[in-house]
């Protein structure tokens, strides 16, 4: 169960580990994806370490659709925000990262379904590469 900042119960879950019990869910395809841009100085960097998290003037996540459509942006919790200079420069960045990302979550998904033989789900690897 998932309590709010009251305590309430808001859904219940459960965790399947059974590779037989489990189900696809649909339209995951449809997923976007978020971009993380932290500012710093002049520039920006994408997903940004700790270290340069704890430097960061101004924080950006752009969630970017498989049709490479912005369809969310999100300001980070900091005072200041980006300069109009850069968020152009930020919009089409994040398209950029985003259809390379899916380009290789689709060759990744499809010789993932390929390998398949119906006996074991593939876990050896997710978009972000093998694990």
């Amino acid at each position: 169960s998932i309590a709010d900042e009251d305590g309430n119960l808001q859904s219940e879950f459960d965790v399947v580990d059974d590779a037989e019990d489990q189900v696809a869910i649909e339209g995951v395809e449809n997923l976007p994806l978020s971009v993380t841009f932290n500012q710093i100085g002049k520039r920006f960097v994408i997903d940004a370490s700790e270290q340069e998290e704890a430097v960061t003037q101004a924080s950006l996540t752009v969630a970017v659709s498989p049709q490479l459509e912005i369809c969310a942006v999100q300001k980070g919790g900091f005072l200041r925000g980006f300069p109009p200079s850069l968020l152009s420069e930020i919009m089409q960045t994040a398209r950029r990262v985003a259809r390379d990302e899916f380009a290789k979550f689709k060759e990744l998904y499809e010789t993932a379904a390929s390998n398949q033989t119906g006996d074991e789900p593939s876990t050896g690897s997710t978009f972000l590469g093998a694990f």
